[in-house]
């Protein structure tokens, strides 16, 4: 059942990108936008008991429907990652995108801290 879960996730992560996609008539949209409404999606995976602070750098990028689709699935999995395994070492987890723009090229950070 944990696997249907997983893939329901996902699905839900693309929906989530389809969707911001469709009503921006097909137009780049926000990768802040994406991250904290795919973020959101994933909130009830969160034991009770338990919280997760996240930042999101304000950046400027913005996504075309090919990048916005595999971005969904990246930051369903790296955040479902967080909330599966970083629990393990401490009641709060800080989970910090960034992205940053050096010679051309973007670097994107994802980085989850159990406290």
């Amino acid at each position: 059942m944990e696997h249907v879960d997983n893939l329901i996730n996902r699905v839900k992560g693309i929906s989530i990108a389809h969707g911001l996609l469709s009503r921006s008539h097909w137009a780049p949209i926000s990768f802040l936008t994406l991250s904290e409404k795919i973020i959101h999606s994933l909130s009830h995976l969160i034991p009770a008991g338990r919280s997760i602070e996240t930042e999101i750098n304000h950046s400027s990028v913005f996504l075309n429907a090919d990048q916005s689709h595999s971005m969904a699935i990246v930051i369903n999995e790296l955040f479902t990652n967080c909330i599966e395994h970083a629990f393990h070492e401490g009641e709060e987890i800080k989970v910090k995108i960034e992205i940053k723009e050096r010679k051309g090229s973007q670097i994107w950070t994802f980085e989850g801290i159990a406290e």
